[in-house]
């Protein structure tokens, strides 16, 4: 088991563009989180110059039609994949929105950086809480999965090879398609390819929630689960997380993890400043994985906010893609 602490000296503030922090404004204290889970590592970063990767770009792949919505794909590849027809790893990326309306366009200059590494990248995008509750978000995860694996082979996708990254609530949803990939549920899967896998070679969440019982109670969480909350939203938005338990545990990553139960291994990244999602979201996560024995690593940085540069360095990205290249089938 791979346990790693990853850790980032606080420089400037920056939300790149594109990041999900709308409170990132606020004159919003907090203090700062600090991991009780035992693997810890110290990472120092400089903040670097932005690259542009040279990417062919296919809009708009629609792969479902759901709630009378259609819904659509973003799909990144090299240049290179043109000439190079061999099979290429496929990233399916999924945007933080706190589960409203995403901008799958937004993260298309940050995502080209994978496509520039080699990777095919998907950016994926599923009906918003205003249009269906939870778990309508997670169904239409696996099915743009199944959807990759089924069609990819156009885009060049190997279909053994499939990740799935996301950050904040898109984080939520790529440990949700881990974690459930193994757990045999109607409820939280309708496959329009039902021979086809919806499973995943590893997960990467940043900054994500996964314990949406507990956010409430932590002292300086901007949210407190009320019904009109983000989360409250998900799940219907009638009432909130405290009156919603068991609802709120069903769209909790943590509650699936079992001894017993395989999962694909987990990239954990979170801030120690996050002022939307609490760090302790993701160190709960942690524990959660240590219990049972998963394989996972865990980068904490320190004086990180919410989707802030430290995410998105070269240095990061280096991290993810051998975290991904490890876990590729041959």
């Amino acid at each position: 088991m791979k346990r790693i602490l990853l850790s980032t000296a606080c420089l400037a503030l920056f939300v790149s563009a594109g990041a999900q922090n709308p409170f990132g404004g606020m004159n919003h204290t907090i203090v700062e989180g600090k991991p009780t889970e035992k693997s810890a590592q110290i990472f120092k970063q400089e903040r670097p110059e932005a690259t542009s990767p040279d990417i062919m770009y296919m809009h708009d792949v629609k792969y479902e039609t759901r709630s009378g919505t259609d819904l659509y794909l973003q799909i990144l590849m090299p240049m290179a994949n043109m000439a190079d027809r061999t099979p290429k790893p496929c990233i399916m990326y999924i945007p933080g929105s706190a589960w409203f309306k995403q901008n799958t366009y937004g993260s298309i200059m940050r995502m080209a950086e994978f496509a520039k590494r080699g990777f095919i990248v998907a950016i994926a995008e599923y009906r918003h809480s205003g249009i269906a509750p939870f778990p309508a978000q997670l169904i239409d995860m696996k099915n743009a999965i199944r959807f990759l694996r089924h069609d990819g082979a156009r885009m060049g996708i190997d279909p053994n090879n499939i990740f799935v990254w996301g950050d904040s609530s898109g984080g939520h949803l790529s440990l949700l398609v881990g974690v459930t990939e193994n757990i045999k549920d109607a409820t939280i899967d309708e496959p329009d390819f039902p021979d086809v896998s919806c499973g995943v070679n590893g997960v990467i969440a940043y900054y994500p929630p996964t314990d949406l019982t507990a956010i409430k109670n932590i002292p300086d969480a901007i949210s407190k689960g009320e019904a009109t909350s983000p989360e409250g939203q998900l799940l219907g938005g009638k009432l909130s997380i405290a009156e919603n338990v068991d609802a709120a545990r069903r769209a909790s990553p943590d509650y699936y993890v079992k001894k017993n139960v395989a999962i694909p291994p987990i990239f954990l990244a979170a801030g120690t400043m996050d002022r939307v999602v609490p760090f302790n979201q993701s160190d709960i996560m942690a524990h959660v994985l240590a219990d049972n024995g998963k394989s996972f690593e865990f980068y904490v940085l320190p004086g990180a906010d919410h989707g802030s540069w430290e995410f998105w360095t070269p240095a990061m990205f280096d991290k993810i893609e051998a975290f991904i290249r490890q876990n590729i089938k041959k």
